[in-house]
């Protein structure tokens, strides 16, 4: 069963929106930047004895934010993914996993699809054997 062209279509939509989306830089950013602050300034440096004051304390802070931010979001913008998102291929003959990349054929000769795909697919088929096997137990 092979994707039809709205399918290709929307799922190039959903890789544009995730390019431009800023809500993993964002998380990311403050993952670390937060702890950051908390350490700079509460806890401070235990080898050299120095605690950061408040304004030195947010602006490391937003330092470090800033550029986890611009880092990840070009990093996304570039990639067309998003950074922390996990893509492999399967190769469609020998079932290789391969990991994501601009190569479409595998070295055998089969054709590289996403795994997700090859995924959904499988619990569709197998939805759809549940379902044709309740019926036939049924009659």
């Amino acid at each position: 069963m092979k994707k039809s062209e709205q399918d290709s279509n929307f799922e190039m939509a959903q890789s544009r929106k995730s390019r431009w989306n800023p809500m993993m830089p964002v998380l990311v950013g403050l993952f670390f930047s937060l702890p950051w602050f908390a350490w700079s300034h509460y806890i401070g440096n235990e080898w050299t004895g120095h605690r950061s004051s408040l304004d030195e304390a947010i602006i490391e802070s937003c330092v470090v934010f800033v550029f986890l931010f611009i880092s990840i979001y070009l990093y996304q913008i570039i990639n067309g993914r998003s950074a922390l998102e996990i893509h492999a291929l399967i190769c469609t003959k020998c079932l290789a996993i391969k990991p994501f990349g601009k190569e479409r054929q595998c070295e055998c000769g089969g054709q590289l699809e996403p795994l997700e795909d090859r995924m959904q697919r499988l619990q569709e088929e197998k939805k759809r054997l549940e379902k044709q096997l309740k019926h036939i137990s049924h009659t």
